[in-house]
C-alpha cells in the first residue's frame, strides 16, 4: 500500500525545493559560506584601505610634526610602514629622521603578524568557498549564503562602529589589550615618536572607512540576492 511521505517538499523563497528535515543542513551550509565570503570580503577591503596610502595626509591632519619632516618625509615614513605590515618578507622596518625603541618594533612586529595572518586565512578561506559556492549557487541556485554574508557584513560595523561612537578611546584600548599579548602598543613619544605622526583621528578615520566599504558590500549582496532570487522567479 501506498504511503505518502510525511516530510512534504516545500519551496523556499529562491524557488529552490528542499524538505524540512533538510533545512538545517542548507541554513548551516549557507551561513558557514557566508561566513566565509564575509571574511574574504574583510581582507580585500583591508588589503584596499591599506594600498591606499594617499588616504594618509587627510586621515592624519592631527598629527604633531615635532621633528620637522618635510611631507615626502612623512609620507615615505607612513608607506614603509605599511609596505612592512603587507609585504611576505619585508626588510628591517626603519623611519626617516625618527628612532624606534626595541619595544616599539617589537609592535610593529606584531601587527605585521596580525595582518599577514588575516591575508593567510583568505586562502583556505577561498579554497573552502569556491566548491560550496558552485554547489549553492550553480547547483541549487541558492542564494541564502548572500544573504547571510550580507548579515554578517552589516552586523560586525554596526556592533563595532557603536562602540566607537560612544568611546573611541576605550574601543581603542579593549581592541589592543584583546589582541596583544603586552603592552608595547602603548608608546612613548620621546622613544618612538612615530605615534605623533599616527594620531588617534587617524586610525578612527581608517577604521570608519573600512566599516562603510563593509556596510556598502552588505548592502550589494542583499540587493544581488534579491535581484537574482525574483528574476529567477518571474522565468519560473
Amino acid at each position: 500500500m501506498y504511503t505518502e511521505d510525511k516530510e512534504v517538499t516545500k519551496y523556499t523563497n529562491e524557488g529552490l525545493q528542499i524538505r524540512p528535515g533538510r533545512a538545517f543542513g542548507r541554513v548551516f551550509i549557507s551561513g558557514l559560506l557566508g561566513l566565509l565570503i564575509t571574511t574574504l570580503i574583510f581582507c580585500f577591503l583591508l588589503f584596499g584601505v591599506l594600498s591606499l596610502k594617499g588616504l594618509y595626509p587627510p586621515f592624519a591632519q592631527d598629527s604633531v610634526n615635532l621633528y620637522e619632516l618635510s611631507d615626502d618625509e612623512i609620507q615615505e615614513n607612513y608607506s614603509r610602514m605599511v609596505d612592512y605590515l603587507m609585504q611576505p618578507q619585508p626588510g628591517e622596518l626603519t623611519f626617516i629622521k625618527l628612532p624606534m625603541s626595541e619595544e616599539g618594533r617589537v609592535h610593529f612586529a606584531d601587527v605585521r603578524a596580525l595582518v599577514q595572518g588575516l591575508f593567510k586565512l583568505a586562502l583556505p578561506a577561498l579554497g573552502l568557498a569556491l566548491p560550496l559556492a558552485y554547489l549553492l549557487f550553480i547547483k541549487r541556485k541558492d542564494l541564502l549564503a548572500l544573504k547571510c554574508s550580507a548579515g554578517f557584513c552589516l552586523f560586525f560595523p554596526l556592533l563595532i562602529g557603536s562602540a566607537m561612537l560612544i568611546n573611541f578611546e576605550k574601543s581603542f584600548i579593549a581592541f589592543h589589550r584583546l589582541f596583544f599579548r603586552n603592552d608595547f602598543w602603548l608608546f612613548d613619544p620621546a622613544r618612538d615618536p612615530i605615534i605623533l605622526y599616527l594620531p588617534s583621528s587617524f586610525f578612527a578615520a581608517m577604521g570608519g572607512l573600512l566599516l562603510i566599504l563593509l556596510i556598502l558590500a552588505a548592502v550589494l549582496q542583499y540587493v544581488l540576492a534579491h535581484v537574482k532570487g525574483g528574476f529567477r522567479k518571474s522565468r519560473s
